[in-house]
């Protein structure tokens, strides 16, 4: 039971990057938009459009400059121990968060608004999902079940976001978000 809870926690570390993979997490209730839609399905009016001035190529590089830093960012974390773990995703979680809200700062940067809503809602879905891995983590309630459901969900939200990125022709945040 120990060895399986111990790998369980493994596990979630390595989804949210507590041990440098370079990726967050997910949960299924915040994976999808609203009404348990696709991320960014209702989100293109909610997207800030606070930087209007800039123009799209500008966006663009700002952008990737964000991602850039949740890239290394995420890179960076180590954690020995549950304890470390947990401290480190809570910090995580805080600092996806701040990112999703740059990115959603930003005037769109592709010709797809659509497409730039559903990045940005995706990137605050994984930033949340980041902040339950730890709370699962803190109040030792990370079981296999939650775990794969949690691992499932974040790779389908994070393969959607990263493809929308791509496709932008996004280097940077085609590789993390």
């Amino acid at each position: 039971m120990l060895s399986t809870k111990f790998a369980v926690t493994a596990l979630a570390a390595t989804a949210i990057g507590v041990c440098g993979c370079g990726k967050s997490s997910s949960t299924p209730s915040t994976s999808q938009g609203p009404a348990g839609g696709q991320p960014g399905e209702a989100a293109a009016s909610t997207v800030s459009r606070k930087l209007t001035g800039e123009s799209a190529a500008e966006a663009k590089s700002r952008a990737e400059r964000i991602c850039l830093r949740l890239r290394e960012r995420r890179n960076s974390n180590r954690a020995e121990s549950t304890q470390e773990a947990a401290e480190v995703a809570a910090e995580l979680a805080k600092f996806e968060q701040k990112i999703a809200a740059e990115l959603g700062n930003l005037r769109s940067p592709v010709s797809s608004e659509s497409n730039w809503a559903q990045i940005v809602t995706g990137a605050q879905a994984l930033a949340a999902d980041t902040a339950k891995i730890s709370e699962y983590v803190k109040s030792d309630e990370l079981s296999s079940s939650a775990a794969k459901a949690i691992l499932v969900s974040r790779k389908g939200t994070e393969t959607r976001i990263l493809t929308l990125a791509r496709h932008d022709g996004f280097r940077e945040c085609g590789k993390s978000l």
